[in-house]
């Protein structure tokens, strides 16, 4: 699951940077965008630390 998500992220933040770059999209969505793909990349390494530590919090 934690790597699905990884992937999940890598790809719509790519997205969104590539359809900035081809100027598709404007500026405001691709940073909206970008966020949201972000959040998921960064749920995806608190799942991974959490199981490092056996559901606890360091």
């Amino acid at each position: 699951m934690m790597k699905i998500l990884f992937i999940i992220g890598l790809v719509i933040i790519g997205t969104a940077a590539s359809l900035l770059l081809m100027g598709k999209i404007e500026s405001g969505v691709a940073a909206i965008v970008g966020i949201i793909g972000i959040g998921i990349l960064s749920s995806s390494g608190m799942m991974w630390g959490l199981s490092q530590t056996n559901g606890k919090r360091p």
